[in-house]
């Protein structure tokens, strides 16, 4: 029987620490990902927004204009292949680039990466326009 008690514990101590841990993982996701979008200028364009998807591996954003929030783009890095498609993923492949990243960016070329396939989304729907 005290066998029992003793295990029963050790389980309920098992779950507290998972719940415990469960809730830094998301609070330190949080705060990460306010950071980004605080300090990266890539996020501060005024025509676009992006929501970054999966931090690494691979590291992905969906883009929408911030003027009527419509999915127009769709952001990825994987086995150091940047690509940008447009309208969303699996549609038109519009920009693709190779960074040091795998799959996840280097800190000094997110934002030169970023820009750059903004610049092509932003070309791409400009010629969308005038057609």
């Amino acid at each position: 029987m005290r066998e029992l008690v003793i295990i029963i514990c050790i389980v309920i101590v098992i779950e507290t620490t998972l719940r415990t841990i469960e809730f830094v993982i998301k609070k330190c996701k949080a705060r990460r990902d306010r950071q980004i979008l605080e300090n990266s200028d890539a996020y501060a364009r005024s025509d676009f927004i992006l929501k970054q998807t999966c931090v690494m591996f691979p590291e992905q954003y969906d883009v929408y204009l911030r003027e009527t929030e419509e999915l127009v783009g769709y952001f990825r890095l994987r086995g150091g292949c940047f690509t940008v498609s447009y309208p969303d993923c699996g549609g038109e492949l519009i920009f693709c680039g190779h960074p040091e990243g795998d799959g996840a960016f280097e800190g000094h070329e997110r934002k030169a990466y970023l820009n750059k396939g903004l610049d092509a989304l932003l070309e791409r729907l400009n010629r969308e326009e005038r057609n």
